[in-house]
């Protein structure tokens, strides 16, 4: 976009200065170096800490940093503040399982991102294209798991789905 602007104001000025063969006068606008910015990342994440992130940095970069999620932590509920209040969520699952980075803000100085204790978890096996244990996040549903998991395999007997629940014990 700055090229063009360029473009159009400089060529008001220099008669060279213009797109196509014709033009005597060419330039090209490129990043030289990137500021940074001091974040946080906190929870239960592998190295909890203090970070420098490029100012083109997100949360999922920060993430990164900071080695990922323990065990313990959730890839559902990744908060992100600013200035005390909630900024924003991050769900790695949209990433991960859809490439879908729509929610991973970019990051300012002094912004904190908080990986919180994961959910309920749900185990998959069997005939399904990744099984793994999978986070559930609210109002998920026994389909959205499947689908999440890569579907069924080819192999897979679609009328015999079994579920087992693990319940604490009484008090």
């Amino acid at each position: 976009q700055l090229e063009n602007v360029l473009y159009a104001r400089l060529g008001k000025v220099y008669s060279g200065v213009r797109r196509g063969a014709d033009a005597t006068t060419h330039f090209v606008v490129t990043m030289s170096r990137l500021r940074s910015n001091q974040v946080f990342v906190v929870g239960d994440v592998m190295k909890p800490g203090s970070y420098r992130v490029s100012s083109a940095g997100t949360a999922l970069s920060a993430l990164y940093a900071a080695g990922g999620p323990t065990d313990n932590g959730s890839l559902r509920s990744i908060s992100i503040k600013r200035a005390g209040k909630t900024f924003g969520t991050l769900d790695v699952y949209d990433y991960l399982l859809r490439g879908d980075a729509s929610h991973d803000v970019r990051l300012e100085s002094g912004d904190v991102v908080f990986v919180s204790v994961h959910g309920p978890r749900v185990r998959v096996t069997g005939e399904v294209t990744r099984p793994a244990t999978y986070e559930l996040s609210r109002g998920e549903t026994l389909a959205d798991i499947i689908a999440a998991a890569g579907g069924f395999t080819a192999y897979a007997e679609r009328h015999r789905v079994q579920i087992e629940r693990v319940l604490p014990p009484p008090p």
